[in-house]
C-alpha cells in the first residue's frame, strides 16, 4: 500500500528533449502575438539532484542533469521573464525595466562576433579540473528581426587560478554575452520575489 502511494506522488524529471518541446511551444505562443525579438538562456549543471513538490501535490525530481531556461521578450514596450525547467512552465513575469533586455538586443551583433573562449593556460597542458565549475555551463540562444544564433560556454571558461592562468581570462570576463549572464542574476532574484511566480 505505502508503495502504491509512494508511486502516486513521484513525478520523473522531463529529459532535454521535454525542455526543449516545452521551449518551442512557448515560442510559437510569442510569434504568433507577433514578437519577432526575444532571447533564451539554459543553465546546465550535469548530474546534479532537484526534488520539486508541483501544484497538485505531486514530487518532480531530477537525477540527471537539471535545465533550467529563461526566457526574455517584450510586449508593448513591457519586457517579461518566464522560467521552463524539466519539470514545468513558470507564469510569465513583467520586469520592473527593460535594460536586460534592451541590452541584449542592442549587443546583439556584438555577441554572436565575440564568443566566449575557453579555459587555456600557457603550458601545454589542460587546467586542473574543477568538478562544480567543470560540469556546469550555459547555453544562449537570440532572436532579433528573424536572424538568430547560439552561444555556449563553460562557467570554468570565465574563471582562473594562480597556479594555472587563464590566458582568456580577461578577454572573457569584458565580453557582453558574459555581463549579460551576470545582469541576468539580479533579473532573476526580482522575479522570484513577485507575487505571480509560480509553476504553471
Amino acid at each position: 500500500m505505502s508503495v502504491l502511494l509512494c508511486t502516486q506522488f513521484l513525478l520523473a524529471q522531463g529529459d532535454k528533449a521535454f525542455v526543449e518541446s516545452q521551449i518551442e511551444t512557448f515560442i510559437q505562443t510569442l510569434e504568433t502575438k507577433g514578437v519577432t525579438n526575444y532571447f533564451y538562456t539554459q543553465r546546465v549543471c550535469n548530474g546534479t539532484i532537484e526534488m520539486f513538490v508541483m501544484p497538485d501535490g505531486s514530487r518532480c525530481f531530477s537525477s540527471g542533469d537539471y535545465v533550467t531556461t529563461f526566457v526574455l521578450w517584450k510586449e508593448q514596450d513591457i519586457a517579461f521573464i518566464k522560467k521552463i525547467d524539466n519539470c514545468s512552465m513558470f507564469t510569465s513575469v513583467p520586469l520592473v525595466e527593460n535594460t536586460l533586455f534592451d541590452y541584449a538586443m542592442k549587443h546583439f551583433n556584438t555577441i554572436k562576433n565575440k564568443p566566449v573562449l575557453p579555459y587555456e593556460v600557457s603550458r601545454k597542458k589542460s587546467p586542473t579540473q574543477r568538478t562544480q565549475i567543470e560540469n556546469c555551463m550555459r547555453r544562449f540562444y537570440f532572436e532579433k528581426n528573424k536572424q538568430s544564433f547560439e552561444q555556449s560556454y563553460k562557467m570554468i571558461d570565465i574563471t582562473t587560478v594562480s597556479e594555472e592562468k587563464n590566458i582568456h581570462y580577461d578577454y572573457n570576463t569584458q565580453l557582453e554575452i558574459v555581463h549579460l549572464d551576470a545582469r541576468l542574476d539580479t533579473v532573476i532574484k526580482m522575479m522570484k520575489s513577485n507575487t505571480g511566480y509560480k509553476r504553471e
